[in-house]
């Protein structure tokens, strides 16, 4: 399996403190597209606690309520010290998987605001599926070049884990 990352910053004519940050991990997964899309998960779906390392960055997750299957349909994602509520925004089946955050009452990293993320999944042509992980965050904390330091490798980490828990979820279903 590849592993490869990148990130962006929205692009805008004033640079501000607070400007959104995205963050992408991907990974090819040996599986084809449908069946990666039918193991995507949440963070807070996983089920089991966190490495270390993520319990003392992030706040831990402690399940959902709510179905997410359709655009517009919500979910209220828990964790130990707070919640968010993430709505679906965009769904092509086997391709793309969209969500916003419209609600954050959860302390993150004493100033950051998560703004949405996406799963996007691209057929390889080979009998694997690059799937890609994505965060969208604004950072109020200064300066920027010092706290980007921080954040984007948490991001990976947090992405890394979300990414070998999909593959390990993959790897135990039945074959194609």
């Amino acid at each position: 399996m590849e592993l490869s990352t990148s990130i962006t910053r929205s692009q805008s004519t004033a640079v501000s403190k607070d400007a959104t940050t995205t963050v992408t991990t991907r990974k090819r997964i040996p599986a084809s597209p449908a069946k990666v899309w039918t193991s995507l998960l949440f963070y807070e779906e996983l089920g089991i606690l966190p490495p270390l390392v993520l319990r003392l960055l992030l706040p831990v997750p402690t399940g959902t309520e709510g179905l997410v299957s359709a655009v517009g349909d919500e979910v209220r994602c828990n964790y130990r010290t707070g919640y968010l509520v993430k709505r679906i925004t965009a769904l092509q089946q086997d391709v793309n998987y969209e969500f916003e955050i419209i609600k954050q009452s959860l302390t993150l990293g004493r100033g950051i605001i998560l703004s949405g993320g996406r799963y996007l999944l691209r057929d390889c042509g080979d009998g694997t599926t690059e799937l890609s992980v994505e965060t969208n965050f604004r950072s109020s904390r200064s300066p920027r070049w010092f706290w980007r330091i921080f954040e984007r490798p948490t991001c990976h980490a947090f992405h890394n884990y979300l990414l070998e828990s999909i593959g390990r979820r993959i790897d135990s279903q039945p074959g194609d």
